[in-house]
Order: structure tokens, then C-alpha cells, then sequence
């Protein structure tokens, strides 16, 4: 399968929800958010536990859930096995 970020490029891991292929830049790429992601959601709770003002802590509560809604989509790609491992999905039959 190709990479669909890189037109050309074996993209060995396959997202089994997306059904595309990446390749192991785009993996690392996608760690990397993913764990930028998680430490924004960690800032947001120490801020919650510093803070005492209503407002500020009603308006971090909304920044937090935004991240974490948004980390839930980036953890969709990262659910993805490397072909030859037993873990690729292997297309249907009659495409």
C-alpha cells in the first residue's frame, strides 16, 4: 500500500479504521503529536488544580476537552499494525 501522505512511498503501517497506508515518517509524526497532545492535556490539569478562579477554570475545562477530543482522532491513526506482523488488515475479497 502507498503512503498517503507520500505519493510513491511504501506505506507499510495501515490504519485499520482509515484504511491508509503510512509510511515511518508519518508514524513518528503522529507519535510525536499524539505525545504533544497528552502533554497538553497534563498542563490543563495542573492548571484546574492551581487555579481557583471559576472562570478561569471553566475556560481551561473547555481547552482540555477540546484536546482530548482532537488527541482521540490522531490515536485513530496510531491504531495501525505494519504488514508482515499479522496485524495489517488484508483487503476483502472482490475489490
Amino acid at each position: 500500500m502507498e503512503c498517503r501522505f507520500h505519493p510513491g512511498r511504501e506505506g507499510p503501517y495501515v490504519c485499520y479504521k482509515m484504511e491508509f497506508g503510512y509510511c515511518a515518517e508519518c508514524l513518528e509524526a503522529c507519535r510525536a503529536g499524539v505525545q504533544g497532545e497528552l502533554d497538553n492535556i497534563a498542563m490543563y490539569e495542573r492548571f484546574l488544580r492551581e487555579t481557583r478562579e471559576p472562570e478561569l477554570q471553566a475556560l481551561f475545562q473547555r481547552l482540555q476537552a477540546r484536546v482530548i477530543h482532537s488527541s482521540r482522532r490522531v490515536e485513530t491513526v496510531l491504531s495501525i499494525g505494519h504488514r508482515g506482523e499479522g496485524r495489517s488488515r488484508q483487503p476483502r475479497r472482490g475489490r
